[in-house]
């Protein structure tokens, strides 16, 4: 996967689908160095290998994330009875949360090249069903 679909991807979860927080679980952890190359302007990039887990969820308990939080795991989900932040992630709907793991990647990216696809196709049958009317008047 290239870094660019992954910032589009990302990039959609944050801008387009409006997810306050996103845990990305990357079982293999083949991600890590790629979080220091993204360009999500406004969003937080916590690589949880590298911070205490309690800490966040006394930050995210406390009080409401300042910015737009992307939760980087370099390893599985957890079991529910290990994992410190489940009661945090049942305080955020649906609608503010979003989970990813590098499996969901590719198929979010080909979803967002049909959405751009389509996008492109209304714009096309729209600019010829204008111009239609204009040439039909000159004859």
């Amino acid at each position: 996967m290239q870094r660019d679909q992954l910032q589009q991807v990302l990039q959609y979860a944050f801008f387009t689908d409006m997810h306050w927080i996103v845990f990305w679980y990357d079982a293999p952890g083949h991600f890590a160095d790629a979080l220091l190359e993204l360009s999500l302007d406004g969003v937080q990039i916590l690589n949880m290998a590298r911070e205490s887990t309690l800490g966040v969820k006394m930050s995210l308990e406390l009080g409401e994330p300042e910015a737009p939080t992307l939760l980087y795991f370099p390893h599985a989900e957890l079991a529910s009875e290990e994992d410190w932040l489940l009661d945090s992630i049942r305080r955020y709907n649906e609608s503010a949360l979003a989970e990813m793991r590098t499996d969901y990647v590719i198929p979010l990216t080909t979803k967002l090249a049909s959405y751009e696809e389509k996008l492109e196709q209304d714009k096309d049958a729209s600019t010829s069903a204008a111009v239609k009317p204009k040439a039909s008047r000159k004859s």
